[in-house]
């Protein structure tokens, strides 16, 4: 029941998590460049894939 909503949530934020992931990639890519600090960024674009890419495969083995 917890996990149902917990996906169901994750699956209509999806949205979200995708544009913070496409923000901090190219923060990354930008402070990279700069050689500055980026800790932060790499934080949020791995938590971000993170989410999308386990949404997306239950998702997918659900439909199975």
């Amino acid at each position: 029941m917890i996990f149902s909503f917990l996906m169901m949530l994750a699956t209509l934020s999806m949205p979200i998590w995708a544009i913070v992931c496409a923000m901090n990639l190219v923060a990354v890519i930008e402070k990279v460049h700069k050689d500055k600090e980026y800790d932060y960024n790499v934080f949020w674009l791995t938590a971000s894939f993170t989410v999308i890419v386990t949404v997306l495969t239950f998702l997918l083995v659900n439909a199975l």
